[in-house]
């Protein structure tokens, strides 16, 4: 199974402009719930009243989840979710994981030149059938039509709290996609945590700029 990191990344970037749905630091903040959700969805950590807890070391070979789980296995403190998004999220991580979906065959990168001498990637999903599907399956989940297992749940967490929903489906009224994706993922920590990183980041940068 691919990970959340990687059907995040598929679902954020334009299949025909292979240019990112939503801005950089909102991708880096939804890849890093990403990589929380995962290790959670197999046991690998717990969640707690928002709190993050290691329960168990079992190495799976994927050197990213592998390295996260390491940190939150040594930090001399239990910290929140928020604060280990916003501890792990940066440009660096979103730069990596691109790189690998890229390396794994998720996506297919393409050298521009923008204004005659600056270099630009754009990454295009290499199988736009599977984003689809994945795109599908969220609508499904969206209009009630499709029962969501916790995965989905939190992709779709994942997908609301970056903001991806918009271009995502543009067809359904904003007000009413953000009421039905907060009434499916109602309670969801990770989604909710993401949310504030990206809230907290961009104030911050606004905050640099005046």
């Amino acid at each position: 199974m691919t990970t959340l990191a990687e059907d995040l990344i598929v679902l954020a970037h334009d299949p025909a402009k292979g240019r990112p749905l939503v801005g950089s630091t909102r991708l880096a903040c939804g890849l890093a719930g990403a990589l929380l959700a995962d290790l959670a969805l197999a046991g690998r950590i717990s969640i707690d009243a928002d709190y993050v807890y290691a329960d168990r070391y079992s190495p799976s070979r994927d050197t990213d989840l592998d390295t996260v789980a390491d940190r939150i296995a040594v930090s001399r403190r239990n910290r929140k979710v928020h604060w280990w998004v916003n501890k792990l999220q940066s440009s660096t991580l979103r730069k990596r994981l691109l790189e690998r979906s890229t390396r794994e065959g998720a996506l297919h990168r393409a050298r521009r030149t923008v204004l005659v001498v600056f270099p630009r990637d754009d990454y295009y999903p290499r199988d736009p059938d599977r984003r689809s599907q994945l795109r599908r399956n969220l609508r499904g989940v969206l209009l009630g039509e499709v029962r969501a297992d916790a995965r989905t749940m939190v992709l779709l967490a994942l997908v609301g709290a970056t903001g991806a929903h918009r271009r995502l489906f543009p067809d359904l009224p904003n007000r009413e996609r953000r009421r039905r994706i907060k009434t499916v993922v109602t309670g969801d920590t990770i989604g909710r945590a993401v949310r504030k990183a990206v809230q907290s980041s961009e104030a911050a940068s606004a905050g640099a700029g005046g």
